[in-house]
């Protein structure tokens, strides 16, 4: 079941709740709290990870939604110039883990877990596309990145995911 009830965006799918998942409903809250302010929230319940039955992402619209939106349609603009060194996977790990407050080293380890393996974004086929069947993440770690992110990787992960875990609570329903 998808839809709007009330101030509340709400999606369900019978596959595991994955980074796309959390993404297009910040996405789709960000656009509605844009466009019409007040209290949002987004809610998102997917199949959990092994011995979870069931996850949920709820996120609650920042005040400043329009100016978040505008700035992903700006990282938008820029990926449709050049492929952007990011896949959907290992930046939401990555960033995950550097809100948490870990090193770029550990970060790293998690986002090289989540680009390997038959479902990593190794597998996806726009990424093997750009990067060649057997990419590895360390293609996507060549460019410098700015302040305390040595990788332009590093750089657009934070500034994609960042907002949205500010805004997030993750957890079973």
């Amino acid at each position: 079941m998808t839809g709007i009830r009330g101030r509340m965006l709400v999606s369900t799918s019978y596959s595991r709740l994955a980074p796309k998942h959390r993404l297009t409903a910040w996405l789709k809250l960000l656009a509605v709290a844009a466009t019409h302010p007040g209290r949002w929230q987004a809610v998102s319940i997917g199949r959990g990870s092994y011995s979870r039955p069931a996850w949920r992402s709820t996120l609650t619209a920042p005040p400043d939604a329009a100016k978040l939106l505008k700035d992903l349609v700006e990282l938008r603009a820029e990926g449709l110039t050049r492929p952007l060194p990011m896949g959907i996977g290992a930046s939401a790990v990555y960033a995950e883990r550097r809100h948490q407050g870990n090193s770029v080293e550990e970060a790293m380890e998690g986002a090289e877990k989540a680009w390997e393996g038959r479902f990593g974004d190794q597998a996806d086929r726009t990424v093997a596309y750009i990067y060649g069947q057997e990419s590895h993440l360390s293609q996507l770690l060549e460019e410098p990145g700015k302040g305390s992110e040595p990788t332009r990787f590093g750089v657009l992960a934070r500034r994609l995911w960042t907002p949205l875990l500010s805004a997030e609570q993750l957890g079973p329903p």
